[in-house]
């Protein structure tokens, strides 16, 4: 196994409410990437994932933990190294379009980073440019070069995306549903270019998704971290998490995809309630248990811990630590 090349540790973010209780986006997430592999990290809308991959990438400032990338800690460092090393760290946005400067073409929005980094002869850049758009399959490179994004399609536009975030020779790609706004027909195609670019520069991935059959797709031989209410109750190899998921939550959102063969009986499990997950939430007990089916009464009174279960599989569930299958029989659901 490579060496880590990021590291977060106990890593929290809340925002301060006036007159009310603070709101937690993220609880005390541990996580650790070598090079070339892969973490999806899964959950549902405001179960912290995309707070998590601002804080990783550097967009967003963080109240608790350490960060560190490539073993130096950023808050060791002065401000100097600390801009060297965020460079190591690029988040690829959800909306293509948002993330790119209309008023720019697509030459200039590469040109810019490559001048950051101190490349100013102009032949030098031009002839990065057209490497950067031929690694992410724009070509012929000259095509695209004066073009603005406008003249883009959506599937384009991310892959200039792609092109300016390995600009700067990242370490890391934080991935926040970069194929989610991408036409169908064209999501493979972004995931197989991706994939590539980490085989050929060694890249870190952390792929954030609402989608966990998209996670399985793309982080088969990585790990996949499932989040709820900003902390992480489930975590392990990825085909040990889909196949045989330890906590209920896990499953209902496995449960949750539609098969493609009609032949196949639908999941067994209790739909996900609508209800929405408390995040101003303090109080000792499973934030999960007020929306869990398998809930007894050990989960309201006291608030589980991330323990191993098997191997690297680990699991913040009370019926799972105590070796009672909660697939197996639901119980009264206690409030």
């Amino acid at each position: 196994m490579s060496d880590v090349i990021l590291e977060a540790v106990n890593i929290s973010k809340r925002y301060q409410q006036r007159r009310r209780p603070p709101i937690w986006a993220v609880r005390s997430v541990d996580l650790a990437l070598n090079s070339g592999q892969t973490i999806a990290v899964v959950g549902e809308s405001g179960s912290g994932k995309s707070t998590l991959g601002r804080i990783i990438a550097g967009v967003l400032p963080f109240d608790e933990g350490t960060l560190a990338i490539s073993g130096h800690r950023l808050s060791q460092v002065d401000a100097k190294l600390s801009r060297g090393l965020r460079r190591s760290v690029q988040l690829i946005h959800q909306d293509p379009f948002a993330a790119l400067n209309p008023a720019h073409t697509v030459g200039n929005i590469l040109r810019f980073p490559l001048n950051a980094m101190g490349i100013k002869s102009a032949d030098r850049v031009r002839e990065r440019v057209q490497d950067l758009l031929s690694s992410v399959g724009l070509t012929p490179p000259n095509r695209y070069v004066n073009q603005y994004p406008y003249q883009l399609s959506g599937g384009q536009r991310q892959r200039v995306v792609l092109a300016r975030a390995l600009a700067v020779n990242p370490k890391v790609l934080v991935a926040d549903e970069a194929v989610s706004m991408i036409d169908v027909s064209m999501r493979q195609n972004i995931l197989g270019i991706m994939k590539q670019l980490q085989v050929d520069y060694g890249l870190g991935i952390v792929f954030i998704t609402h989608d966990l059959a998209l996670a399985r797709n793309f982080a088969q031989r990585g790990q996949t971290i499932v989040m709820y209410a900003g902390s992480i109750i489930e975590c392990g190899s990825t085909e040990q998490v889909i196949q045989e998921p330890l906590h209920p939550y896990t499953a209902m959102l496995r449960d949750a995809v539609p098969d493609p063969d009609p032949t196949k009986a639908m999941g067994t499990l209790v739909p996900i309630s609508s209800e929405t997950p408390d995040l101003t939430w303090t109080r000792e007990g499973c934030r999960f248990a007020p929306r869990c089916p398998f809930a007894v009464t050990l989960c309201v009174s006291s608030t589980p811990s991330l323990t191993s279960y098997t191997g690297e599989h680990s699991v913040a569930c009370h019926r799972a630590s105590l070796g009672v299958s909660w697939a197996m029989e639901s119980e009264k659901k206690v409030t």
